[in-house]
């Protein structure tokens, strides 16, 4: 390597440090702690040393003295990944190639046997084990490949951390902080459990039988033991033992393929060792398709452990498979991945040849074998000789199984040794995923200046444990804000700052974690796809009041604006709102009833007044999931003698919602059945799909009332008739009511909405869906109310509304505006005061199209202007800063969160709210599900006497 000079290593240095503190500022501590008291950390690696040596197993490896501590924020980090990945996977693996034999092999390097195994096996996001091999590269977090199955490694830092762990207990600055370390197999045990009991297979045992051949037979013991202690202490066990083995001679097949071992019959097979005959993996194989046995090592599984897979998330047939969030999701997390067979290749938006490519920027690449352990077939551009790389590149142009991916260089922390010398090195970390849930994590690393490129143990580089500063976020955070927070908590209501208190000193409130995966919630509930609070908002009657004194005029006082603000001006109503014109003219013929319409209202408190931040309207707004999943917290509420026995309520949305679609049939259709189509794809899981189905007829008959009336499902709008007179026809049944819950990428036929609408009109159906509403939900709507020529019109008490309740927003492409009663010239004003505004779409969701000024650059900010300022369909808005409050995360760790609420309004009136909150002081200043807020339920103070908590 090239000599560095001074003011390269000062910068390195300094990189290395910011890296280190990114993980977590214990490191910071810890080393600033090692550099001063040198004596003292050497006399506590003496002391540990002196200690005897207390069973367990030996490492192969070289184990690092002091650990690295992760933060709360890099372990949520690390739960999404682990969470999100195996959807992603199993959905494009399942969906891919239909039945395209020829494509599937030619793409995996692989047989017929192994895509007629894919095609009949059902994969269980639950029965993945998986180790992910990551880094930061950039603080961004990257995917390197994901090792899949039992003989993954690294679970052996369950016996080798404890000295290391046992150091950094020592260390004075640190001894007041909550740092631990997450058994991985506890993870494993638990997983086990849940999939055993989910194995839809009759006489079930429970018996999980592992082959290991490297261990002594004492060593299987220890371990059966161990594993088994695990597996009984898990919720989900339902009997079982736990037995090792090493000769596969000793395993029989039965009945079809029912799996023995000892007279015993199997549940789950899981290979430490995978060296046995083909015919025997054969065997496994067709068990686990059978459902005899869950086989986390089956042929299957390992294709998602291929590397070439990473090639296939972004594919774009693959992306077409995926939700918007989740090709976000890949596109962020998994490195640009091609196969190195390809001729021809999308690169930062160009096409280009590969191997041309693969020359021209030698340095940006990683060629690697699709199937290869411990760091060997991986070659680095920037670390292989223009030669050897040109060579690879021609050798490897026509051959399958191997994969081109974008070089992520990971980036450099600090680290110190025995000898408490801090020195930069090179990590590369591994997170332990059992179905989707995080389950501990090691590192390895190799020092800067033995670099080369590969990170890797079976290349020379050593262990470091990872332990997680579980210390509670209040205690990180000054006293002034915990207290501000408290503040804006108690301004919510009295008990919602009562239960955080609580849960600060209550240790059996912080030991509990969230889970829905419990009787009472419904099947097509048990596995939400986003992360919810353990504990709840609560809000009083006094806030309820507020909510509907901004929801009942706000449907009138808009409708009013369009007819004010445009006349008889269709054209001028079509540029100004980006709207088809025949809207305006469907606005002018509807007579529309503020209790017809279906709202989620997006608001933020800010120093405790509410403000608007978009309307959602319609039946596809989110937020009601949170119905069907609040029994949870009846268990949650009854660990404290504070919360026991508080009187709260929940509004159920989705029964307030049918409740609405109900009253308005009856308004508009006296003699109407009730009957309601509902537009739905269905799911993947057939049995998720029926349960959703049953769950919402359920519903809807006991609180609609209508003694023949009923949902009907559709999902094909082919499937819809229209009467001479307009009624819908479904079944050979009338329908009385439309909901069109589509997504994105769904298109409704023009003529299908044209007839919908038409019956909307002439009062044949009710119709939340139709543009006539959805008008109501561009945000431009929020730039028409603050037009100074409406205003001139509205009376005061109109202005004044939507003065308190709407931010000031305009339409981006003006070049004069009036802000705080001045003219100003827009781009001026933006640029030098660009911590005060918001660029935002006007037709987007899930955050997505939303630049904060104060979380950017001024050259990002400038470059982000310069791109949407002609944009028709871009706004301007007032940054309103949210006000924080103590909260809790899914596993009851309190900290200061800023929040975004939901609230709902049906039949014109408040029906109830949830929450998405971020960390205050985490990510971009964009609170969404999709962008990785956790969600709060909201229940409701009705008052203080003691009694039961109802639902």
């Amino acid at each position: 390597m090239p000599k560095q000079t001074s003011q390269e290593l000062t910068k390195q240095e300094a990189y290395a440090s910011e890296n280190t503190s990114f993980l977590s500022s214990c490191n910071t501590i810890l080393h600033d702690y090692m550099k001063s008291n040198r004596d003292a950390t050497g006399q506590i690696l003496k002391q540990i040393k002196a200690q005897p040596y207390d069973g367990g197993f030996q490492a192969h490896y070289g184990v690092e003295p002091w650990p690295v501590v992760l933060s709360s924020d890099r372990i949520d980090e690390f739960k999404e990944l682990v969470k999100e990945l195996p959807h992603i996977a199993i959905t494009v693996l399942k969906n891919y190639f239909g039945n395209d034999v020829e494509g599937f092999c030619d793409y995996f390097d692989s047989s017929k046997d192994v895509f007629d195994l894919l095609n009949a096996s059902t994969i269980h996001v639950d029965e993945i084990i998986c180790r992910h091999d990551i880094l930061y590269s950039n603080q961004q977090l990257k995917l390197l490949e994901m090792n899949m199955g039992t003989n993954i490694g690294g679970w052996e830092l369950d016996w080798l951390h404890a000295d290391t762990f046992k150091a950094i207990s020592s260390v004075a600055p640190l001894v007041d902080k909550d740092i631990a370390y997450r058994p991985v197999i506890n993870g494993l045990a638990d997983a086990l459990a849940k999939s055993v009991k989910a194995l839809k297979k009759e006489g079930k045992t429970g018996n999980i039988l592992f082959r290991a051949t490297e261990l002594p037979p004492a060593g299987m013991v220890m371990m059966a033991q161990y594993i088994q202690s695990h597996y009984q202490a898990s919720e989900h066990y339902q009997g079982g033992q736990v037995f090792f083995f090493a000769d596969m001679a000793e395993l029989q097949f039965k009945n079809n393929n029912r799996v023995y071992f000892q007279g015993q019959e199997m549940d789950a097979v899981l290979l430490l060792d995978r060296d046995m005959p083909p015919s025997l993996y054969r065997k496994l194989d067709m068990a686990y398709i059978a459902q005899h046995i869950l086989f986390p090592d089956s042929a299957v599984h390992s294709l998602i452990g291929s590397k070439t897979l990473m090639a296939l998330l972004h594919e774009p047939k693959a992306k077409a498979l995926l939700s918007e969030q989740q090709v976000a999701w890949v596109e962020q997390h998994v490195p640009w991945t091609v196969r190195a067979n390809q001729n021809i290749v999308l690169w930062q938006g160009e096409s280009h040849d590969l191997g041309t490519l693969l020359l021209a920027q030698q340095d940006q690449f990683v060629i690697k074998k699709s199937h290869s352990l411990q760091g060997k077939d991986v070659f680095i551009g920037k670390y292989t000789n223009d030669i050897e790389w040109a060579e690879l590149v021609r050798e490897l142009s026509g051959q399958g199984g191997w994969i081109v991916q974008q070089f992520c260089p990971s980036d450099v922390i600090n680290s110190a040794s025995e000898h408490s010398h801090i020195q930069p090195v090179i990590p590369v970390l591994a997170a332990f995923g059992f179905g989707e849930v995080y389950n501990g994590s090691i590192a390895r690393g190799v020092p800067v200046h033995l670099d080369q490129g590969v990170v890797n143990l079976g290349r020379g580089a050593e262990i470091i444990v990872l332990l997680e500063d579980r210390t509670p976020v209040c205690n990180k955070t000054s006293d002034e804000d915990y207290t501000a927070s408290l503040e804006n908590n108690q301004h919510h209501s009295a008990l919602f700052r009562e239960m955080m208190e609580a849960l600060a000193v209550d240790e059996a409130m912080q030991q509990y974690q969230l889970n829905t995966d419990i009787d009472g919630v419904p099947d097509f509930m048990r596995h939400y796809e986003y992360t919810i609070s353990a504990w709840p908002f609560v809000i009083s009657s006094q806030q309820v009041a507020q909510f509907n004194d901004f929801i009942k005029p706000l449907v009138e006082l808009m409708y009013r604006a369009v007819d004010v603000f445009f006349a008889q001006d269709s054209s001028k109503f079509a540029h100004y709102l980006d709207e088809p014109a025949i809207v305006f003219d469907l606005l002018k013929r509807a007579k529309v009833d503020p209790r017809d319409l279906l709202f989620r209202h997006d608001i933020i408190f800010s120093e405790q007044a509410f403000k608007l931040l978009e309307i959602n309207v319609g039946s596809t707004v989110g937020g009601w999931q949170h119905d069907w999943v609040n029994c949870v917290f009846d268990k949650s509420l009854e660990l404290s003698d504070t919360t026991a026995n508080w009187d709260l309520t929940y509004r159920d949305v989705t029964a307030k919602t049918f409740a609405a679609i109900s009253s308005t049939i009856r308004r508009t259709k006296p003699n109407a059945q009730g009957n309601i189509l509902l537009y739905s794809r269905g799911e993947q899981d057939m049995a998720q799909f029926d349960s959703f189905k049953q769950s919402y007829c359920e519903l809807y008959q006991r609180v609609a009332k209508f003694p023949q009336g009923t949902i009907h499902f559709f999902s094909d709008f082919a499937q819809l008739q229209f009467s001479n007179d307009g009624q819908v026809i479904f079944d050979g049944k009338t329908m009385d009511a439309v909901l069109l819950t589509v997504g994105e990428d769904v298109e409704i036929p023009r003529t299908t909405m044209m007839r919908l609408v038409s019956s909307y009109l002439s009062g044949k159906i009710v119709f939340p869906d139709n543009p006539i509403h959805g008008v109501l939900g561009n945000k431009t709507m929020l730039a028409l109310m603050h037009e100074p020529e409406l205003h001139a019109q509205l009376d005061e008490a109109s202005v004044a509304f939507i003065q308190r309740y709407i931010p000031w927003t305009i339409k981006v492409n003006q070049k004069q505006v009036v802000w705080q009663g001045k003219k100003h010239d827009l781009e001026t004003l933006l640029l030098e005061n660009k911590d005060q505004f918001v660029l935002k779409k006007s037709r987007s969701l899930q955050g997505r199209d939303v630049f904060i000024g104060r979380y950017m650059s001024d050259e990002q900010w400038q470059a982000c202007f310069n791109k949407v300022r002609d944009d028709n369909g871009w706004l301007v808005q007032q940054f309103c800063k949210p006000d924080p409050v103590v909260a809790s995360s899914q596993s009851s760790e309190i900290g200061i969160y800023e929040p975004v609420w939901g609230i709902f309004d049906l039949d014109n009136e408040y029906s109830g709210a949830f929450v998405r909150a971020k960390n205050k002081g985490q990510g971009n200043g964009i609170i969404n599900s999709a962008a990785g807020a956790i969600e709060f339920s909201v229940f409701e103070e009705t008052n203080n006497k003691q009694q039961k908590l109802v639902l």
